[in-house]
């Protein structure tokens, strides 16, 4: 009987052992596919960040080509409408030259 229970309680604590390797195994699985996940969560993240800085970027460029073409087009209309006073002005003188002349 005494063998009996030492054959038991060494069966036992073999079976405790096993299923500590497996609890053991198990934790060290979930571990490492958490550490995926987390990995994986990071990589997304970073190529999102990535995207999105080159959309800003493109959105920034198009914003900047888009406010030297207003500066070309307002100084370009700045430019005619100087050449229109100038314009007018000789027309002006003109005038004034036709009616200084009828007059005398």
């Amino acid at each position: 009987a005494a063998v009996e229970r030492n054959l038991r309680t060494v069966h036992y604590i073999d079976v405790m052992k096993m299923k500590e390797e497996e609890d053991r195994q198990e934790r060290k699985r979930k571990a490492e596919e958490h550490n995926r996940m987390v990995l994986a969560d990071q990589q997304a993240r970073k190529r999102r960040a990535a995207e999105e800085a080159a959309r800003l970027a493109e959105e920034a460029a198009r914003l900047r080509a888009e406010a030297e073409q207003r500066a070309q087009e307002e100084s370009d209309l700045a430019q005619l409408k100087n050449v229109a006073d100038s314009q007018e002005v000789e027309d002006f003188l003109d005038q004034c030259a036709a009616s200084a002349r009828q007059f005398w």
